[in-house]
Parts: C-alpha cells; sequence; structure tokens
C-alpha cells in the first residue's frame, strides 16, 4: 500500500444503501479487536488501557485482542494513516473477531478514510464502537450500509476512573450482546470531570456526579421517522469541508439529526454557523428531526465554574434551536440525551446509535432494519424525562401504554394530563419492520446506529 491514493472512495457509495446491515451480536467469550484508527493516547497512558482490556475480559467476558496501532504513540500514527487503515481492514476481516472497539478519539482520522478499502468493510459487517474523531468512521460505514455503535470507546467509557457506571455497563451489555436496545431512559447523573490519565492512581479516582435535568424538548409536534446520521459536530463540518464522503442530499431526507459537541467547548457561535452552513447548503431542512448530545463544559485546560458551564450549555442550546427555526422550525429536537463526550453514555446507534447515545443505525424496510420516530407536544420549553424502548418484543403503540405495537420498535415516552411524548427506535432483528402506526409522520434514514446514547441511537 503506497500513497493516499491506495484505496479510493466510490462516490456511488455516498448514496444511502436501499437496505441497512446490522453485524451479528457478540456473545460471551468472543474475540473483540482494540484498534487506534485516530489518536495513540494508549502509548501514553498505558495503565488506562490496561484497565479498558481488564474490564471487557472481566466485567464482559469478551478475548480482548491489542492490535498493534493500539499500542503505537501519537507521532507514529499521525505519520502513518495507512497503517491504521490496515488495522482496520485486518479487523473486519478476522472471522473470529466479533467486535472492533476504538482505544480513543483523536483529530486527523479524515486522513484514514482514502485508504480505506470500502470492499472489504462491506463484504464483513463487524460491529464497530467509537466517538468523537472515530465518527469518521462511522460516517463511512453508513454510507456502506453498515450499522455502527457511537459510544463504547475504550478509554474513555469502558475505562472510565473508578467503578464502571452501572448505567454504562448496562447499555454496554445491550450493545455487545443484544440485537435491540430494550428500554432506555435518561441517566439521572451525568459527569464531565477531568481525572488526568498521568496519575498512576487514576483507577482509584471517582468522577464526581451531578443530577441530570432530564431531556429537553424544543420545535415541531410532528411525529418523525427515520434513520440516524451525525455524530460529533465537528466531524460532520469537516466532512462539509471536504465533501467527499458526505451522502447524496437526497440520502438524507427524512433522516434524524444527531449531533454533539467535543470537549475543545466549541463556542456557541461556533455551532450555530456550522448549522447556518448546513441550512445554507440545503441539508438542514431535510432532516425529520434533531437529537443533540449534552455537551462536555469543561476539558483539562478550561475549568469554568458551575454558572459559567450551565450559561454555556444554554447558550448551545438556543444557539442550535435558532438556526432550526431559520431553517427547520417544524421538526421536534430533543436536547441533554447520554451521548457523546459526557459520562455515562448509554451506547447510541450510528446507523445507530445507536450508543454513547450509544445506536444502531439502519435501515427503515428490510432486514435488520433500524428508524427512529420522534413524536412531542405541550410546551416547546418543558423539561421532559421519558422512557425508549428499544426492543424487537412487547412494543407499545404510539396512542396507548398497552396495546400492542409492531416488532422492532422503541419508545421514548412520557405523559403529563393525557399528553404524551414519544421517541420510537426500531432495530427487528430479522425480517421487515412492522406497520407504523397511522400518525401523520415523515420517513428518515441516517447513520448513528447501536443505541440511544449508545446509539448510534447508540446515543451514548
Amino acid at each position: 500500500m503506497n500513497g493516499r491514493s491506495a484505496f479510493r472512495f466510490d462516490r456511488r457509495d455516498a448514496i444511502m444503501p436501499s437496505e441497512f446491515v446490522v453485524p451479528p451480536a457478540l456473545d460471551p467469550g468472543d474475540s473483540v479487536a482494540i484498534v487506534a484508527p485516530s489518536s495513540g493516547g494508549a502509548a501514553d497512558a498505558p495503565h488506562v488501557l490496561d484497565l479498558g482490556v481488564e474490564r471487557l475480559r472481566e466485567t464482559f467476558d469478551l478475548e480482548p485482542v491489542v492490535y498493534p496501532t493500539a499500542e503505537k504513540g501519537n507521532e507514529y500514527l499521525e505519520t502513518h494513516p495507512e497503517e491504521r487503515a490496515r488495522d482496520i481492514h485486518d479487523a473486519f476481516r478476522d472471522p473470529d473477531v466479533r467486535g472492533i472497539v476504538a482505544t480513543i478519539g483523536g483529530d486527523d482520522q479524515l486522513r484514514v478514510l482514502p485508504h480505506l478499502d470500502a470492499g472489504v468493510l462491506r463484504d464483513n459487517p463487524t460491529r464497530f464502537y467509537g466517538m468523537s474523531d472515530n465518527t469518521n468512521l462511522q460516517l463511512y460505514l453508513w454510507n456502506l450500509g453498515i450499522v455502527s455503535y457511537n459510544g463504547g470507546q475504550l478509554m474513555n467509557q469502558v475505562a472510565t476512573p473508578g467503578h464502571l457506571h452501572e448505567f454504562t455497563e448496562r447499555h454496554l451489555r445491550r450493545a455487545f450482546f443484544e440485537e435491540s436496545l430494550g428500554e432506555l431512559e435518561p441517566a439521572a447523573e451525568w459527569t464531565d470531570d477531568v481525572i488526568d490519565w498521568g496519575d498512576d492512581a487514576y483507577a482509584d479516582h471517582e468522577p464526581a456526579y451531578e443530577d441530570a435535568i432530564g431531556w429537553t424538548w424544543r420545535g415541531g409536534e410532528e411525529r418523525a421517522e427515520g434513520r440516524l446520521w451525525g455524530g460529533c459536530l465537528a466531524i460532520v463540518e469537516w466532512h462539509l469541508m471536504t465533501g467527499r464522503y458526505l451522502p447524496d442530499p437526497g440520502a438524507l431526507d427524512g433522516c434524524v439529526l444527531a449531533i454533539e459537541t467535543a470537549e475543545d467547548m466549541p463556542s456557541a457561535d461556533r455551532v450555530k454557523w456550522t448549522l447556518m452552513c448546513m441550512g445554507e447548503r440545503g441539508l438542514l431542512d431535510r432532516f425529520g428531526a434533531v437529537l443533540v448530545g449534552r455537551p462536555a463544559t469543561r476539558n483539562h485546560r478550561e475549568r469554568p465554574n458551575d454558572e459559567e458551564r450551565a450559561a454555556y450549555r444554554d447558550r448551545q442550546r438556543e444557539a442550535i434551536a435558532g438556526q432550526l427555526e431559520r431553517y427547520n422550525p417544524d421538526i421536534p429536537v430533543v436536547f441533554d440525551l447520554d451521548f457523546g463526550h459526557t459520562n455515562p453514555p448509554s451506547r447510541s446507534r450510528s446507523a445507530a446509535e445507536r450508543s454513547s447515545i450509544p445506536t444502531t443505525n439502519g435501515s427503515s424496510s428490510g432486514e435488520g432494519a433500524a428508524s427512529l420516530i420522534v413524536v412531542r407536544s405541550g410546551s416547546q420549553r418543558e423539561i421532559r424525562r421519558g422512557r425508549l424502548f428499544a426492543g424487537p418484543d412487547e412494543i407499545m403503540s404510539a396512542g396507548s401504554s398497552s396495546s400492542p405495537r409492531s416488532r422492532g420498535t422503541s419508545t421514548l415516552f412520557t405523559s403529563r394530563a393525557n399528553r404524551s411524548e414519544e421517541l420510537f427506535y426500531d432495530s427487528p432483528a430479522h425480517g421487515s419492520p412492522g406497520v407504523r402506526p397511522p400518525l401523520a409522520s415523515r420517513s428518515l434514514t441516517g447513520p448513528i446506529a447501536a443505541a440511544l446514547g449508545f446509539v448510534s441511537l447508540p446515543l451514548r
């Protein structure tokens, strides 16, 4: 393999495929590849890598296989994007590997994509777990019709300091071992506390958690249904600038846009400008709903106080809401979901996200389908708590909490004065999805696939 043009991405792959493949679920004892498609953080913090490997083995009864890139440093990986692509190919091709876990994110995975062979990945669908810079690979996989999981990253979600949060463990188990995510709820607490990997006692430190306020609903009240597309907003911005791996605009019609911001804490203006450009490019009005992960509000360099952190979240929320009101005012928008750069994540789909929200990406028709339906009613500014069912069995209908619903639908709902809010997420294990309930709906298609929160929807 020599040079950036070793593999070329066929623009025909950028058209959303008619069907999505949900890679097979893992079984206890299965091998999972540990790869570094992005940066080489594990070389600087091998004890964090070791903690993640130990938890995969001891907590989840999986057999981690550490690939060469996982132990390389940043300088080497930056200089050798083709080596990162080789590990991705080798992991997807290995018939004994049932899942692929990224070590950490970074800031240049875009340079790896020209070295990927789309045929290798398409012919060997395997569950991929990652977030942040790994949104690059998840968007690439979405173009190929392969569901991936936004969340489950080794060093900052599996190897969290202190104990592995029960919320994270529960959703990781679903993203690893289940065809669907089951019942999902907002996390009761969350953290973006920063604990230095350089601390030898890293594993013993418990992050400071704070109470979560639940999910915030804005925008229209029309029901929306479709696939997830998106991920880390900075990576979405890169793809908008390069244009090389974007789906054809029509492929995004009716998709659910899922976005979250990283720990570099982009300003509200930066977020606004990105969405403005999507709007002026004619993309923002194609989506049928928008999901926004809870933003990180501190990092190693910046430690604002609680008031400043709350103000940052408010400014970002208003910036996003303002652009959606301008370019797509009638769609439902849900803020502060459990996916992205805060913990604990609920794995979301990446054509899923599934999940932080870890999530599975999938198709609204055909085998392995996955779709998302969002319905809201009532005041646009009310904060809601709800429940999400992401499973093939015993799904409730849109209008009732007791009537049976078609297989493979997830429902996130709350009721207040007999008014309900519902988020449906379809991920049938077999066959075609069930018939939708008779509500006005918009078809959506999108990329995040494995879990809500661990959704690709993984939503974390």
